[in-house]
């Protein structure tokens, strides 16, 4: 949730201090998300921004705890209140996210509020006009207000070429001599790269395409420049060069408009993304010990080949960070505790022992503090308790002993 809030810090501190005397704008913004220490928050508490940046949680936070009673009363009369991401909000979590909207226009007395909704997946089927109805049926009942199609802002696009007349055999010629001198390299100047025969072919291509019904410019379907569906042989049909030339042709000229500068902007001509696509791997399998001697293996074992004394753990991965976890279960017997390995989907109730997950990090041990707890495992206010149900769920120390001819020692 934080993330979306500290990616508009970024952005809002580029258009509102970068440039301004001390870095400080005419519209002052803060983030207040429930990561900031107590002098932060006094700080913002005491002097409210006139942009707040926070996330959904921390929203019914502020509308219910006292001591923060502040920032509503700062916020009497306000003027927007702006959603990033708004298809995420669907489901239970959508109406919570609908309900409090309406809470916050309440309290905050805002009877001209305006709602502003930001999603670039809103709505990808049908027509233009289709596509702003279904935005506009949604984002009226997150927000409780009217919200007309008319009201729904797309992208608007622009050709950064000339468009070419493919029929047309004046172009094609042109197109098949410009690909047939090899040696020639593309266009290093603005000018003569947007009007390059090439460079208005490859816009068409790959980069733009049109609505039938209004002729309205969208972006076109991503595709590859080389095999069966790619561009390389659409280009070899329609010039007669060899695919492979014409792909090479292709990759040199994207290469070159992405080093090339709009006048007006500092923006390339033709801005592209290379992605890749790589089947998951198999679960890594690791011994639990410190990073510089730990053994790593992709290949499912129970033990280090040719050491019996060293147990192999599976991990998986936090996708936020990285971090590695052993996935693990902790079974207590009469004689003692051991620790076993398990998969990553175990199902609790058809599981014996105690499932959970092993963190080591050396660099970064973790330790009992508020700031390592999530903010709805402690009790309102500024003393950072624990809500007591929640007591049994804090991570707890374990001192895990060396495997030896197949005895557990763990301590």
């Amino acid at each position: 949730m934080n993330a979306l809030a500290n990616r508009q810090d970024q952005e809002l501190t580029k258009f509102l201090c970068h440039g301004y005397p001390d870095g400080k704008g005419p519209v002052t913004f803060r983030l207040y998300t429930g990561q900031e220490d107590d002098e932060k928050r006094q700080q913002i508490l005491a002097d409210p921004p006139d942009i707040l940046l926070t996330n959904y949680v921390m929203l019914e936070l502020i509308l219910t705890r006292v001591d923060e009673r502040k920032l509503i009363q700062a916020a009497k009369g306000l003027r927007f209140l702006v959603l990033d991401e708004l298809h995420t909000y669907r489901g239970r979590q959508g109406a919570d996210v609908a309900l409090l909207v309406r809470r916050t226009r309440d309290a905050c007395e805002a009877s001209q509020l305006q709602h502003v909704g930001t999603s670039a997946t809103m709505a990808t089927e049908g027509t233009f006009e289709s596509q702003r109805q279904e935005v506009a049926r949604v984002a009226s009942l997150i927000f409780g207000a009217p919200v007309e199609p008319p009201d729904v802002i797309g992208e608007t696009l622009r050709r950064a070429t000339p468009e070419p007349d493919l029929a047309h055999s004046t172009f094609r010629e042109a197109l098949t001599r410009r690909l047939t001198d090899a040696a020639s390299p593309p266009p290093a100047e603005y000018q003569a790269f947007i009007q390059d025969p090439l460079s208005r072919w490859i816009e068409g291509a790959f980069g733009l395409t049109s609505e039938a019904e209004s002729g309205r410019l969208l972006r076109a379907a991503p595709r590859p420049i080389g095999g069966p569906e790619g561009g390389a042989v659409e280009l070899s049909s329609l010039t007669g060069i060899p695919s492979d030339q014409c792909g090479r042709a292709v990759q040199e000229q994207l290469l070159a408009g992405y080093a090339i500068r709009q006048p007006d902007s500092p923006f390339p001509v033709f801005a592209f993304r290379l992605h890749q696509f790589i089947s998951r791997g198999d679960t890594v399998y690791a011994t639990v010990e410190v990073e510089a001697e730990r053994y790593l293996t992709v290949y499912p074992r129970r033990y280090v080949p040719g050491d019996r004394g060293r147990l192999l753990f599976p991990l998986t991965f936090y996708r936020g960070c990285g971090q590695e976890y052993y996935t693990v279960r902790l079974i207590e017997e009469p004689t003692g505790s051991r620790m076993e390995g398990r998969a990553f989907d175990a199902k609790p109730i058809e599981a014996t022992g105690t499932l959970g997950y092993l963190y080591l990090n050396t660099a970064e041990p973790w330790t009992l503090v508020p700031e390592n707890l999530p903010d709805d495992w402690l009790e309102p206010g500024d003393n950072g308790r624990m809500k007591h149900h929640l007591r049994e769920a804090i991570p707890r120390e374990l001192a895990v002993g060396r495997i030896q001819r197949e005895q557990a020692k763990t301590r």
